[in-house]
């Protein structure tokens, strides 16, 4: 998109968008872990800041400066079991808590 079509409207729709998808993606991770995908839980990283780095195996870790590392290991290549869920949802609202108050 150029720049010239970047309005202030234009951004804060674009801002909203993505704290709209933040806000619904920490609702589902909260209240019911068991229906968060893998795809879930690295979007809701990427939005959050931190960058996918893939290490040998099933582990997927993932990086941002500044912060300790945050594994998560998949099932099969394609889950995440109940109790990894949990410790994303700890992990992240220990660093985001007021994102957390629902």
């Amino acid at each position: 998109m150029p720049a010239s079509l970047l309005t202030s409207s234009t951004i804060y729709s674009i801002i909203a968008s993505v704290d709209s998808r933040r806000r619904r993606l920490i609702e589902k991770l909260v209240k019911r872990p068991q229906e968060v995908t893998l795809s879930d839980c690295e979007r809701l990283l990427e939005l959050f800041g931190w960058e996918r780095r893939k290490s040998p195996g099933s582990h997927n870790m993932y990086h941002k400066r500044g912060d300790y590392p945050f594994n998560l290991p998949t099932v099969s290549g394609r889950g995440v079991k109940k109790e990894y869920k949990i410790k994303l949802r700890d992990f992240l609202a220990e660093r985001y808590p007021e994102e957390f108050e629902l």
